[in-house]
């Protein structure tokens, strides 16, 4: 993926973590600045479906054992900027998480429908690892990166693999 789309990519997951999601210490939630989040995607529902599911992610690490909000926040950036700039993704996916064949009709199914063409095996794998490790944001930027602009960033790609087939979000 060329360095302008890595940039742009990264800067948007920059955004979503640190200005359009944020922690309420009085309640122990992740809460979306709904009004910033509409107008930094320019009123975008996929995008911004896709930061409000980013966010319950959070809670749900929160609500699982995750006590240090700043740690978990750096590690979905890290993990996101990590698959980015094409790292080995091998490295955020435990054993027990990996591919198995009928794990990845689904997706391939969703992708073909949604863009037309298919993406590689290996990319496909790599995706399907990462989601099944519940990398989810993982698997929305490496799909980012092989999609190469075909959709518009993280945020709507996250929306995307995660309410695949779907219709409503809560």
């Amino acid at each position: 993926m060329a360095n302008e789309n890595i940039s742009r990519l990264s800067s948007e997951v920059t955004t979503i973590y640190r200005e359009l999601i944020q922690y309420d210490q009085l309640t122990n939630k992740f809460y979306v600045n709904e009004t910033e989040t509409e107008q930094y995607y320019n009123y975008d529902n996929e995008s911004v479906k896709g930061v409000y599911l980013m966010k319950d992610s959070l809670n749900d690490e929160v609500t699982n054992g995750s006590t240090n909000i700043s740690e978990l926040v750096n590690k979905k950036i890290y993990e996101i900027e990590y698959v980015l700039k094409g790292n080995d993704i091998n490295i955020l996916i435990s054993k027990n998480n990996r591919f198995k064949r009928a794990d990845f009709s689904w997706i391939q199914r969703c992708i073909q429908e949604a863009w037309g063409s298919t993406i590689s095996l290996v990319t496909l794998k790599g995706i399907v690892n990462l989601f099944k490790a519940g990398k989810f944001e993982a698997a929305a930027a490496k799909l980012a990166s092989s999609t190469a602009g075909r959709i518009a960033g993280v945020a709507a790609l996250f929306a995307f693999l995660a309410t695949c087939g779907a219709t409503t979000v809560s």
